[in-house]
């Protein structure tokens, strides 16, 4: 869970540079965040802003934790593969509510 506070600050400031190519690289870096912002939840705009902004700083802590939790029961490898499959699952996720938008 150290490790994912740790990391944090240097994402955040990661993204800050991503933001300068444009929403795709935030999409590898922050899918959660975008994912909170997508219309497709149905929350209001001042909602899904307090949220994604929360889960900017929360997101990489909450990948350490899940790395403890997992890392206590099945060893140092489950533990990072679990934060690597979670993390590809929240940019597989977005991938696809980018492309299954219906067009107008």
């Amino acid at each position: 869970m150290a490790l994912g506070i740790a990391v944090t600050p240097v994402a955040v400031h990661f993204a800050s540079i991503f933001a300068l190519e444009g929403p795709a690289a935030l999409r590898l870096l922050y899918p959660y965040v975008l994912l909170l912002k997508d219309p497709a939840l149905g929350l209001s705009s001042d909602m899904s802003d307090g949220l994604s902004q929360g889960m900017m700083y929360a997101q990489f802590p909450i990948y350490g934790l899940l790395m403890m939790l997992t890392m206590r029961s099945r060893g140092v490898g489950a533990g990072f593969a679990s934060a690597v499959v979670m993390h590809l699952l929240g940019v597989f996720v977005l991938f696809l509510m980018a492309h299954m938008q219906v067009p107008k």
